[in-house]
């Protein structure tokens, strides 16, 4: 019980007293588990941009757009995240290294995106270089290639780095329904 409030004259008002405080802790314990369920979830999305083609960089954005229909809050470096004047480098070392609440990194891995991480190129280059520790943990979960491209073996067009992970696949020409439904289950989940 909470100790005796002397603001009230008698035992009844402090009873009194001490129900309101406890209904009100009550509500608002249950008010912020409620508010931190319709939290979204934050991803950073690496992609290879306009050096994969016009084509590319729509699915791109399509793909965004519907993560973001779906409660999850994207970040990327055309997102408006990132604004003129700021550090790039800064900005995707926050977002992959140092955002604890970044849930997800979801790499778009096409034959571009495969090159330039291969050669630690340009942004892809940086953002893989910035991935590598935790790339080296077996068991990490944060890292979840999206496959966009196969090559003329069918293998996923993945970076080399990335080569062991389990993904998500969207090489089809037509958008993989079942594998986005998945994605969002898995991004929602963790």
């Amino acid at each position: 019980t909470l100790p005796r409030c002397r603001l009230f004259r008698s035992r009844r008002q402090t009873e009194m007293g001490e129900k309101i405080i406890w209904s009100t802790l009550r509500t608002l314990y249950f008010s912020a588990m409620s508010n931190a369920k319709r939290l979204k979830p934050k991803v950073f999305i690496s992609y290879s941009g306009k050096d994969s083609g016009i084509n590319h960089v729509r699915w791109v954005e399509n793909f965004i757009e519907r993560l973001a229909e779906n409660r999850i809050n994207v970040h990327w470096d055309n997102g408006g995240n990132l604004k003129r004047g700021h550090d790039l480098d800064f900005f995707m070392e926050r977002m992959i290294s140092t955002d604890h609440n970044i849930k997800r990194i979801l790499p778009i891995c096409d034959h571009v995106y495969k090159a330039k991480a291969d050669n630690r190129e340009g942004g892809v280059g940086n953002e893989i270089r910035l991935m590598s520790s935790q790339l080296r943990d077996p068991l990490q979960e944060k890292i979840i290639p999206i496959i966009r491209e196969r090559d003329e073996y069918g293998k996923p067009c993945l970076p080399a780095c990335m080569s062991n992970l389990v993904y998500f696949d969207f090489s089809s020409e037509e958008f993989n329904e079942s594998e986005f439904k998945k994605l969002i289950k898995d991004i929602h989940m963790r």
